[in-house]
C-alpha cells in the first residue's frame, strides 16, 4: 500500500476564552464534587459529618443553578442580605415557586442538611 501524501492550509479561529456563567458556574461545581460524595457515602460512619457539609453544598449549587438558569444570578444576590445564600430549605422553596418540579415541602433529609450548612456557613 502507498502512502497517502499532500499539503494543507489551514486558518484557525482565534480561541476565545470567556467567563464562566450561572447556571453552568453552579452545575460545574456540584459535579465536581459528586464524586466526593460517592466516596464518603461508602466511607466509615466517622465520615458522615463531611459526607453531610459535601451532599448539603452540592445540593446548595444545583439548587442555586435551577434558580440561575436564565443565565444570571442577580436574583441570588440578595440571598446575602437576607441569610438565605446556604439555606437549604428556603433555596428549596424557591426553586419550587419557580417551577421546579419538587414537592412544596422539602423532605426531611434536606431540613436536616440544611440546619448542618446554613448560618454562620
Amino acid at each position: 500500500m502507498e502512502p497517502i501524501t499532500g499539503s494543507s492550509n489551514v486558518t484557525l479561529d482565534p480561541v476565545r476564552n470567556a467567563p464562566a456563567t450561572p447556571p453552568h458556574t453552579y452545575l460545574g461545581v456540584a459535579e465536581s464534587m459528586i464524586p466526593g460524595v460517592k466516596v464518603l457515602a461508602d466511607a466509615p460512619p466517622a465520615c458522615a459529618p463531611a459526607l453531610a457539609l459535601v451532599a448539603a453544598h452540592v445540593l446548595e449549587c444545583l439548587l442555586k443553578a435551577y434558580l440561575s438558569r436564565d443565565g444570571s444570578d442577580d436574583g441570588l444576590k440578595t440571598l446575602k442580605e437576607n441569610a438565605i445564600r446556604h439555606n437549604l430549605e428556603k433555596l428549596w422553596a424557591m426553586a419550587h415557586s419557580q417551577g421546579l418540579q419538587i414537592s412544596e415541602q422539602p423532605p426531611d433529609w434536606v431540613v436536616t442538611l440544611s440546619r448542618l450548612h446554613k448560618n454562620p456557613y
